[in-house]
């Protein structure tokens, strides 16, 4: 399963300005999936919270262009600070259509909504970092970034205004980087800007086949933390993907064990 297949970059593209000069500018990253019957994006729910949705773009690697509409569910966060940062787009056959020339929709038997998140497991954040992606010429030439991690414990990160039962806290060490399988060490990108709403994998690697890895998604990124708190990447855990499914889009999905917490929250589209 090549992850970066299910993995789109997103670009903020005012189509309607009258100014000819405006540009794409990269914003975030998403993941695409699908269920036995409908097709959608998730990405953070930040990442619309100044634009309009129809600003938002993805482009092909032929040139065309790919403007996102439709319905949209998140939920309603009545706090000063929203914890709750995820949202779900759900796709037409149009749009559909136009992104399977480039990319792959995500079954959502692969999104692992009952997750166990352990310190012993190993992550991977996926995503496109804002300043690896160049405007070269009349094309955009885009760099995935990739880090395997582990959790990271925070005592007090409800100081963050998180919590640990809708957040997921990770290590991000930019002077540890490496490819798989490989030893040597590299320094990575200090600013990860733009890997917000990429996914967050469960990556799983059996003895018997060690240079095989084995991945399911059990969160999206939202944001990097700073100050006294940096070299930590905090995301938005998948479960609420399924309740904003489940309650908003009506979607009947086989529960895989996940316990639906019913506080009466709300859902907007």
């Amino acid at each position: 399963m090549i992850l970066l297949n299910f993995t789109a970059q997103l670009f903020y593209y005012p189509i309607k300005s009258t100014n000819q000069n405006v540009i794409p500018v990269q914003v975030a990253s998403s993941v695409l999936f699908k269920t036995d019957n409908d097709y959608f994006l998730v990405t953070a729910k930040h990442v619309f919270s100044d634009v309009k949705l129809s600003d938002i773009i993805i482009l092909l690697n032929d040139g065309n262009a790919v403007q996102l509409y439709g319905e949209i569910g998140f939920f309603i966060v009545n706090k000063p600070h929203d914890n709750l940062d995820i949202a779900i787009l759900k796709l037409d056959m149009e749009i559909v259509k136009q992104l399977e020339h480039q990319y792959s929709f995500l079954h959502y038997k692969n999104i692992d909504f009952s997750h166990d998140y352990n310190e012993t497991n190993n992550y991977m954040l996926l995503g496109f970092i804002n300043k690896q992606t160049e405007l070269k010429g009349k094309t955009f030439q885009s760099t995935p970034f990739g880090f395997l991690t582990q959790l990271k414990r925070m005592n007090k990160l409800s100081d963050l205004r998180l919590n640990d039962i809708e957040n997921i806290a990770l290590r991000y060490n930019r002077r540890k980087q490496t490819f798989l399988f490989n030893d040597v060490k590299q320094l990575g990108p200090q600013d990860l800007t733009g890997l917000s709403g990429g996914g967050i994998w469960f990556v799983r690697q059996y003895a018997c086949k060690p240079h095989l890895q084995y991945c399911s998604l059990v969160g999206i990124m939202i944001e990097q933390l700073r100050g006294t708190n940096r070299g930590i990447v905090v995301g938005t855990k998948i479960y609420l993907a399924f309740e904003i499914l489940e309650k908003h889009f009506g979607v009947a999905l086989t529960n895989q064990g996940i316990s639906v917490i019913g506080d009466g929250r709300r859902f907007k589209h």
